[in-house]
C-alpha cells in the first residue's frame, strides 16, 4: 500500500512537471514585430497601418505572436526603440532578448503620395542574414493597405489570397519615377557618365601631347607653331573640363550612396 502511495504521488509530480512543461511551449512565441516607424505621417496612422499589416500576418501563418507589449518590455533597453536603429547588429540583439525564431522591424515612409516600406526579417537559425522586403507604392491609401497585407503573406512564405489579389489597384508611379528610384539605373547613369568623361579626358589629353609635338617640330615657324599650340591648348582645356565632370559625378555618387553596393540601414 505504501509503494503504491509512493507510485501515485510520483506519477503526480511526473504529470504537474510535464503539465507545466507543455504549459511554457505554448506560450513561447514563434515571432516578434517591432513596431514599424513611420516618416511624413502621424503616430496613428504609422499605427493603424502596423495594425492592418500584422492582422495579415496573423492570418498568413499558423505561427504564434509574441504581443505588443512584451515586445516593447523586453527590447525597452535596447537601440531599437530609441532611435530607431535597423542595423544587423541591433536587430540581433533584439531577437535574443526576445527568444523567438523570427523577428520583423520594418519602417513605413509617405512623401508626395508616394508610400515606401522596408521590412526587415531576421531569423534565429541564420542571424547574421537578414531578409529584406520592400513596396513602393503611389496612389490612395486603400491601394496601399492591400499591398502592405500582400507583403505580409509574401514575407510568410504564402500566396496571398484572392480576397487581396482581386482588389489590388496599380500604383500610380511613372516609369521615369521608378527610374530615379532604382539605385542601380543611378549607378548606370553616373557610371556612364564617368566613363564618357574619363574617355574624354584621355582623348584630349592625346590630342594636347599630339598638337604640342608638332609645334615643337614648327618651333621655327611661327604660324605653324602658334596653330599648334593653339589646338594644343585647346585639348588641355577639355581634358581638364571632363576631369572635372568625372570627379563631381565620383563625388556626388559617394556622397549619395550610389555607388556603394552595401545596403543602407534605416
Amino acid at each position: 500500500m505504501r509503494d503504491l502511495t509512493r507510485k501515485m504521488i510520483l506519477t503526480t509530480i511526473l504529470l504537474a512537471f510535464s503539465f507545466a512543461f507543455s504549459q511554457t511551449n505554448e506560450n513561447q512565441a514563434d515571432i516578434a514585430i517591432v513596431e514599424f516607424s513611420g516618416t511624413g505621417i502621424s503616430d496613428l496612422e504609422a499605427q493603424t497601418l502596423f495594425n492592418y499589416f500584422t492582422a495579415e500576418l496573423q492570418k498568413a501563418t499558423d505561427k504564434s505572436f509574441m504581443s505588443a507589449v512584451d515586445v516593447t518590455e523586453k527590447t525597452s533597453v535596447l537601440e531599437i526603440n530609441t532611435s530607431n536603429c535597423y542595423s544587423k547588429e541591433c536587430l540581433q540583439d533584439a531577437l535574443n532578448a526576445l527568444g523567438v525564431q523570427q523577428l520583423l522591424a520594418g519602417t513605413i515612409q509617405l512623401s508626395k503620395n508616394k508610400y515606401r516600406v522596408k521590412v526587415k526579417k531576421l531569423d534565429s537559425s541564420k542571424p547574421s542574414k537578414p531578409k529584406t522586403y520592400s513596396i513602393r507604392y503611389k496612389g490612395d491609401v486603400d491601394g496601399f493597405i492591400t499591398e502592405l497585407e500582400i507583403l505580409a503573406w509574401n514575407i510568410m512564405g504564402a500566396q496571398p489570397p484572392g480576397r487581396l489579389l482581386g482588389k489590388r489597384k496599380p500604383s500610380q508611379e511613372t516609369t521615369s519615377e521608378k527610374i530615379a528610384a532604382n539605385p542601380w539605373s543611378k549607378r548606370i547613369i553616373l557610371l556612364s557618365a564617368a566613363g564618357l568623361s574619363g574617355a574624354s579626358f584621355v582623348s584630349n589629353m592625346a590630342g594636347y601631347n599630339k598638337s604640342k609635338s608638332r609645334a615643337e617640330e614648327m618651333s621655327d615657324y611661327k604660324i605653324g607653331y602658334d596653330a599648334h599650340m593653339k589646338s594644343a591648348n585647346s585639348s588641355k582645356t577639355k581634358a581638364f573640363g571632363s576631369l572635372a565632370v568625372l570627379g563631381i559625378v565620383v563625388g556626388y555618387g559617394i556622397y549619395d550612396g550610389t555607388f556603394s553596393f552595401k545596403e543602407k540601414d534605416d
